[in-house]
C-alpha cells in the first residue's frame, strides 16, 4: 500500500468525519464516515450544496481555510 493508500485507511476508520475540496468547493475526498452522515456517495459534489448554513456562496472558500 502507497502512503497515500494508508492515510486514507486511517481516515476512513476514523469515526471523525474528513471531507477535502477544492478552491471551488468541489469535494475531492470524503471518508467513509463522512459519506454516511453527510450522505453524500460521490465525489465532486459541492460542499456549499451539503452545509449551505457553513460554507456561503458569497464567500470564497479559501476564507475558512487557515
Amino acid at each position: 500500500m502507497n502512503s497515500l493508500g494508508s492515510i486514507t485507511a486511517i481516515f476512513d476508520n476514523t469515526s471523525e468525519i474528513i471531507c477535502f475540496f477544492d478552491s471551488e468547493g468541489l469535494i475531492r475526498y470524503i471518508n467513509e464516515p463522512g459519506k454516511n452522515e453527510l450522505k453524500v456517495d460521490m465525489l465532486e459534489a459541492n460542499i456549499r450544496d451539503i452545509l449551505p448554513n457553513f460554507f456561503q456562496r458569497d464567500k470564497d472558500n479559501l476564507e475558512y481555510v487557515e
